[in-house]
């Protein structure tokens, strides 16, 4: 599979399977995120990877009640960073930047490897922090749901759920989301009578 071929399969699918995944795959995963560019080669980034039964059990009360379906999977992942990591320049802050890149080179290798990923943002950062460890100066940036596709969407998923499964979601037009030469407000969706 090439780069373009990752990217445009490339979902945020939810009927996850519970077959394991093993750990040479997730570090294989981990290490394409190694490789993401970061300012002054900092790499902020930090991954709690969260497989075993019992550990999992114990996270699931972070999760917020729409993200039920992530018990489904064998996988859950914190993404984790810290602002001292990095460069600060001035007003100029990159942790969570520079974090997210890594984060998006393993969504692609795990793409690669038939390995689904589906971020989230419907979690307790403090419960997770706490649960896990964290210190609390590091920032909890996001959950990651890690695990093959179940070969039938799973009855567990609820209806809005279920049918949203094939769909990819609509991207914005390119003309909507490219500037050339300056920002023109123009081009923006919000500012547009119909696309």
């Amino acid at each position: 599979m090439d780069i373009l071929e990752a990217i445009n399969k490339r979902k945020s699918y939810r009927g996850l399977s519970k077959e394991p995944i093993s750990r040479e795959t997730i570090e294989e995963i981990v290490k394409a995120g190694r490789m993401a560019p970061s300012c002054s080669n900092n790499q902020p980034w930090r991954y709690i990877v969260v497989d075993q039964k019992e550990d999992l059990e114990r996270l699931y009360p972070a999760l917020t009640d729409g993200n039920y379906w992530m018990k489904l999977g064998p996988v859950i992942v914190a993404i984790i960073t810290q602002k001292d990591y990095d460069c600060v320049i001035k007003s100029r802050v990159y942790h969570h930047f520079d974090t997210g890149l890594a984060t998006g080179f393993m969504l692609l290798r795990a793409q690669e490897l038939g390995i689904q990923t589906h971020l989230v943002a419907g979690y307790s950062p403090s419960k997770t922090r706490k649960i896990l460890g964290i210190p609390d100066e590091m920032d909890v940036v996001s959950l990651m749901a890690m695990g093959r596709l179940a070969e039938e969407v799973p009855q567990e998923l609820s209806e809005k759920h279920r049918s949203s499964e094939g769909k990819r979601p609509e991207r914005l037009k390119l003309h909507e989301i490219l500037h050339y030469n300056g920002y023109n407000p123009e081009v923006e969706p919000n500012n547009r009578e119909s696309s």
